[in-house]
């Protein structure tokens, strides 16, 4: 047992880590865990691992929400929620964003507790009818964001973002281009993060003064809309966090920034404990922690799965206050940094990481998502159409093309 709480707390503590260093992700560590899992196992057993694969992923999917919204350096599940972030950071209210996404991230775990119990027998009858649907669900998604843009200029421009991201996203999926365990980053940074930046740099625009003080508000639209995100995310091939925060960013029509961070910040934590979900009811892992998982222990019993589900549930305690007291340490010094200066420092450490991470190859992939993203800016629609990126070479994998 004394192993087993180790492990947790060392999984929380490489949580924190690979939250807020953009380019390092879950997978990179789950990646060195599992080769050396022989030798882990026999010296501190199976769920010493397993605590610290599941806790590992809950903390992640809170602290990552604070350099993407305090610096605009997202990751691939939470790169929909810079945008909504940064315009709250912009007003004085960044803490009040982070803390959004971690009511959300704690609402969905409470939610998911709930609705376990009918998931458990309701998904392998759903599963496989879901599945044949995949193409026709994504494809009714993009029009629907695409439809959203107002007037027929800016649904042209929507379109031709979606079209150019999509053809991007099929070359770096398809073709050996880069590694695949980083294929999307350079782009996704691209997109959401050096695109971010730069325009802010071109209008001169800085956060103001933060404040630590926030709204009180209740927000159950919120909170169920994400773990319904996260139950998409976590059980269904094709719809990862960032498709889902699509889906849920079409309930919010009248922009109701605070009402989808939380729900966002629900998706990446309800993903995370439906894939565990789904590890043990369809044998299908839908997350780099759970496909670990599924390595470690071939094919879940109950017991595994409850073991895990118990992890998840307690972490996400540790993860929403430790969330909460980083925003809080980052709030307090941003005041008093040259913006233009953080912003350059924050290109420049993205563009070594894109370097680093994914070569010569990586850095033009990240050029040309930057011109997209900017694109989208520039015409004035929104930089989510360039999730077309990953959903349009999902339909075209499942369409079998």
């Amino acid at each position: 047992m004394l192993d087993v709480v180790v492990f947790t707390l060392l999984g929380c503590v490489c949580g924190v880590i690979t939250g807020l260093v953009p380019g390092l992700h879950v997978n990179n560590v789950v990646i060195i865990l599992v080769s050396l899992s022989a030798l882990l196992i026999d010296s501190f057993g199976l769920w010493s691992l397993l605590a610290f694969i599941v806790a590992l992923s809950v903390m992640h999917s809170f602290v990552d929400y604070v350099p993407a919204i305090l610096v605009g350096a997202p990751q691939e599940d939470n790169v929909l929620s810079t945008l909504p972030g940064q315009r709250l950071l912009s007003q004085g209210r960044g803490y009040e964003a982070i803390r959004l996404t971690v009511l959300g991230g704690l609402g969905a775990t409470l939610f998911s507790a709930l609705t376990l119990p009918f998931l458990y027998f309701a998904l392998p009858q759903i599963y496989p009818v879901v599945r044949q649907h995949i193409p026709l669900l994504l494809a009714m998604v993009l029009a629907y964001m695409v439809y959203l843009e107002k007037g027929l200029r800016k649904r042209l421009y929507a379109m031709l973002v979606v079209f150019y991201s999509g053809a991007l996203g099929y070359i770096i999926l398809n073709y050996p281009v880069l590694s695949p365990q980083y294929a999307l980053f350079p782009a996704l940074t691209g997109f959401f993060g050096i695109s971010t930046i730069l325009t802010s740099l071109r209008l001169r625009s800085a956060p103001p003064a933060q404040s630590l003080t926030y709204s009180e508000g209740y927000y159950s639209r919120g909170v169920a809309a994400g773990a319904i995100g996260g139950i998409l995310a976590g059980l269904l091939p094709g719809i990862g966090s960032a498709q889902s925060a699509l889906l849920v960013q079409s309930f919010f029509k009248r922009r109701d920034e605070k009402e989808f961070l939380v729900a966002h910040g629900g998706v990446n934590t309800a993903a995370a404990i439906f894939a565990l979900l789904a590890l043990y009811l369809i044998g299908n892992p839908r997350s780099g922690a759970s496909v670990a998982a599924a390595m470690l222990i071939g094919e879940a019993e109950l017991a595994d799965f409850t073991f895990m589900l118990a992890v998840a549930m307690l972490t996400s305690s540790f993860a929403a206050l430790a969330t909460l007291l980083i925003a809080r340490a980052a709030i307090k010094r941003i005041g008093r940094i040259n913006y233009t200066t953080l912003s350059l420092a924050v290109l420049a450490f993205l563009g070594l990481s894109i370097l680093l991470f994914t070569g010569f190859y990586g850095v033009l992939v990240a050029i040309t998502s930057t011109a997209i993203g900017m694109l989208a800016a520039f015409a004035g629609v929104r930089r989510s159409h360039c999730m077309g990126v990953l959903i349009l070479p999902t339909i075209i994998y499942f369409l079998g093309i």
